[in-house]
């Protein structure tokens, strides 16, 4: 990447409904795991609303019990996602975003392995009024 002045290990976060599907959890260790990757944090996401009413609770559960069964406790952090979907694109869901708002020179990398609502959130549009102003 010719005019980028990157380190050898990239910023990313990792946004996961880990308590969904067991493929989410193979993913979270390869991400901590791989060499070229500075997890800065693990984001658990929500999985809907069909088999529980606390999915987002239950993926940070899982995330928990990866990190601790990995030994990795010092690896980054780990937040909540959104709790439940939008009720619409104007009502975006709270959540800590430092280390995406960080003035740095090198991107920030976010895998998405579940909803896209947290990200949804993070968009400026989501914040505007319904009339687009």
């Amino acid at each position: 990447m010719a005019g980028h002045a990157f380190s050898h290990r990239r910023r990313a976060i990792v946004n996961t409904d880990a308590k969904n599907e067991a493929d989410d959890q193979f993913a979270i260790a390869h991400a901590l795991l791989a060499p070229r990757l500075d997890i800065r944090g693990l984001v658990a996401a929500h999985f809907g609303n069909r088999r529980t009413r606390s999915s987002m609770e239950e993926s940070r559960a899982e995330i928990d019990l990866l990190v601790r069964l990995m030994e990795l406790g010092g690896t980054g952090r780990v937040e909540d996602g959104a709790p439940y979907a939008l009720p619409v694109v104007v009502s975006p869901a709270p959540s800590p975003g430092e280390e995406a708002m960080r003035d740095v020179s090198e991107p920030l990398y976010v895998a998405f392995l579940g909803p896209l609502t947290d990200m949804a959130s993070a968009l400026p549009w989501s914040r505007a009024s319904p009339s687009g102003t």
